[in-house]
């Protein structure tokens, strides 16, 4: 049996080549199935992707951060020393740096070594001027 893009069935193909055509009530009975096949999937897929899309809505929202104290000087001084480097922490800091660049190339000829320049573009290590 064999259906058409309009919804209407073919003839059926015997193997001896004798042709029967279907009934009309078989042909609609059979178009129902299959509509109400195709609305069944449809529905399903449908209710699957709300459930999905509710799920990942769900797990988009958090829980709200616990409230922090206010921060006091007592507090403050704890961070402070926590952030801040110690001796030995950062190497970068024991480089004997100048700012002065003549006074760099100097003590770098006197001592018979190379010189290395930083730059950032328009912003100093210490700040801009």
């Amino acid at each position: 049996m064999c259906f058409n893009g309009a919804g209407v069935v073919d003839e059926i193909h015997h193997p001896g080549g004798y042709g029967n055509e279907v009934s009309t009530s078989v042909a609609a009975l059979t178009e129902g199935v299959i509509q109400t096949m195709m609305m069944n999937k449809l529905k399903t897929m449908s209710a699957f992707l709300l459930l999905l899309s509710s799920v990942g809505g769900l797990g988009y929202h958090t829980r709200a951060a616990e409230p922090t104290e206010a921060l006091t000087a007592k507090t403050f001084a704890q961070y402070q020393k926590q952030i801040k480097p110690q001796p030995g922490e950062s190497r970068w800091m024991d480089v004997p740096w100048f700012l002065d660049l003549h006074e760099a190339r100097q003590k770098a000829a006197k001592e018979g070594k190379p010189l290395f320049i930083y730059s950032s573009g328009g912003a100093t290590g210490i700040g801009s001027c």
